[in-house]
């Protein structure tokens, strides 16, 4: 994700304004969209002085190579309990006037302190009935839910209201969105070639997309991926699409980097006009759609590829916005 950040830092740093740069404004829409949906799901919000705890291996070599692991593990299948008593918490903590400083709370703290060290000390958690939960708070989308009145109920309702809905690029969008300032000469000599790499690049990204059942270009590029296929989980699979998408921007790299030879053997392309090539037949509304044949109808148009050589069309965009400047000047 850092590298995708750095473009769209790039992109609004050289004058791009997110409303109208298609690709920044795909981007960072996904990004809201993630971060609204961390905060209805996982009531995710920044904590100053928070911090993240992780087990450990067994340093002290206390265990023996393979004592009671069969055992171990049947009683751990059998009375694992962290999840009942953290819903608990949360449902307690919802509803009590004392919240997490209420009786119940901490009955409920110290029972997940001893679920915690039940892999260790083999004494399961016992739940005491009236500590078993009837109805949960609707910000915990379960079945049987209640209104929740505290922060995280409101916040969830809030945030419900204001579903995002990200805006892919049709061809209205792209004749008002082209920028002819990202058009130098002579990119006109490397159409034919940028075009077969345009169509290799949306091949691959597209096989990615399918494959994992992800429909927006901006989900599978930024990592923020709102939907997937129900055979693919975000927190098991994300990894392995990260890698394969930035592999292909590396692939899609090599391409650009790749030098023309004339009839001597000499190199003799001109990376701008190469960059610009890349974004003309990407961008221009005649080249609308024209990659999708064959493939599924609500596939949408990509539009990510010329943004893997971005630092060079950036480059291109500061020097016409110098110029612009010097005579104003």
């Amino acid at each position: 994700m850092g590298e995708v950040t750095n473009v769209v830092k790039e992109l609004l740093l050289c004058g791009y304004k997110p409303d109208h740069e298609p690709y920044l404004s795909m981007l960072l829409q996904t990004f809201r969209a993630s971060k609204l949906l961390e905060l209805k799901t996982k009531s995710r919000i920044f904590i100053l002085q928070g911090r993240a705890m992780m087990g450990c291996l067994d340093e002290t070599r206390t265990l023996k190579y393979g004592q009671e692991v069969e055992e171990y593990f049947t009683n751990y299948i059998v009375n694992e309990s962290l999840g009942i008593i953290a819903n608990a918490h949360v449902v307690f903590a919802d509803k009590e006037y004392l919240r997490a400083e209420s009786a119940p709370c901490f009955q409920l703290a110290k029972l997940f302190s001893v679920a915690v060290d039940f892999p260790k000390t083999g004494l399961p958690a016992q739940i005491p009935h009236e500590l078993h939960v009837r109805e949960y708070p609707d910000f915990m989308e379960k079945l049987d839910k209640a209104f929740s009145n505290r922060v995280i109920g409101k916040l969830y309702r809030e945030i419900k209201k204001h579903t995002p809905h990200i805006k892919y690029l049709t061809r209205n969008v792209a004749r008002r969105s082209y920028d002819s300032d990202l058009i130098v000469d002579g990119y006109e000599d490397y159409i034919t070639e940028a075009t077969e790499f345009k169509h290799e690049y949306d091949f691959k990204l597209g096989n990615l997309m399918d494959h994992y059942g992800i429909k927006s270009e901006a989900d599978i590029i930024s990592g923020c991926i709102l939907k997937m296929a129900r055979n693919f989980t975000k927190s098991s699979d994300a990894d392995a699409i990260r890698m394969a998408v930035r592999s292909l921007r590396k692939e899609a790299m090599s391409w650009f980097s790749e030098v023309g030879m004339d009839e001597n053997g000499i190199g003799q392309d001109d990376l701008d006009a190469k960059a610009s090539a890349w974004y003309h037949l990407t961008y221009h509304p005649d080249y609308w759609g024209c990659y999708n044949k064959g493939y599924h109808r609500d596939r949408p148009h990509l539009i990510s590829f010329p943004w893997c050589v971005y630092d060079r069309l950036v480059c291109i965009k500061q020097r016409r916005n110098l110029k612009r400047k010097m005579v104003l000047k």
